[in-house]
């Protein structure tokens, strides 16, 4: 019995691209608690932060984890929005190419760097307010859950109302 893919409901696919980047967004903001520390290090005492570092932190240990966890933000937003595709599709019976055309959507977006412009930061920069605020780790976790929640917007509309394809 041949095997025959479901039409790509394009509508969809383009109404969840436009989830990723504030997914993506969020993520970042959420994985920049763990940094805040070393950030406000950076801002207290400049290039001589390094200096500054607790004994038990191992420098190339300290510098990997920021690596690790900042790079692997958008990633992460990325499949996350992925994985709530491939639920909705499965759960709608539509096209299992939607997941792999938003992986590879999200991924060209991340490529293109729109979500490291400079304008994006400052906005980010305002919202969250200054680093050296006391509270400043609960101003990342409401700011990056909230951009994460308006990323799940359009996957959580088209969880039961049909988006349409015109023929």
């Amino acid at each position: 019995m041949p095997s025959r893919l479901k039409p790509i409901n394009w509508r969809l696919l383009g109404l969840h691209l436009l989830g990723i980047p504030f997914m993506a967004l969020g993520m970042q903001e959420l994985f920049l608690i763990r940094q805040v520390w070393l950030i406000r290090l950076g801002l207290r005492y400049g290039d001589d932060a390094w200096k500054h570092i607790p004994a038990n932190y191992l420098q190339a240990e300290t510098v990997n984890d920021i690596l690790m966890w900042q790079l692997s933000a958008n990633p992460v937003g990325i499949l996350l929005g992925c994985l709530l595709l491939s639920i909705i599709v499965w759960r709608r019976r539509e096209s299992w190419l939607l997941p792999v055309l938003l992986f590879v959507g999200g991924i060209l977006l991340n490529w293109s760097q729109l979500y490291s412009l400079s304008y994006l930061h400052n906005l980010l920069i305002i919202l969250r307010g200054s680093i050296e605020a006391a509270n400043i780790h609960y101003r990342l976790a409401i700011l990056g859950a909230f951009l994460v929640l308006i990323g799940m917007l359009p996957f959580l509309f088209t969880w039961q109302r049909p988006v349409q394809e015109r023929n």
